[in-house]
């Protein structure tokens, strides 16, 4: 194994702690349009309740659901989306195609980055 090493020209790292701390854990957040950032990943933990994602745990360690989600959607490599006593949520990587209201994230990306 270790010779097969010598041959690797690129090694990628998950930046989400998973692999230093063997568990991802959320370290801080923000929040855009006036929203309280407790609320936001409250909404989050609620659509990621049943999703089985290292990532989906440490958002529902964080928040606290103020409610159950309904019309939850895995959609792999990009995220979940759910309703959220009747809000729209979609959790997901800045990058990912189709997240609704993504406009407002540029400034956004700059904070949290």
């Amino acid at each position: 194994m270790l010779e097969r090493l010598a041959r690797v020209d690129i090694v990628a790292f998950d930046k989400t702690g998973t692999l230093t701390e063997r568990t991802a854990t959320v370290t801080a957040s923000a929040a855009v349009a006036g929203n309280d950032p407790a609320t936001v990943l409250g909404w989050a933990a609620a659509v990621e309740a049943e999703v089985d994602h290292p990532l989906a745990a440490a958002l529902r360690q964080a928040g606290t659901p103020p409610a159950p989600a309904t019309g939850v959607v895995v959609r792999p490599g990009r995220g979940v989306e759910g309703t959220v006593a009747g809000r729209h949520v979609t959790v997901g990587a800045l990058g990912s195609s189709g997240v609704a209201g993504a406009g407002d994230l540029p400034e956004f990306a700059d904070e949290v980055a």
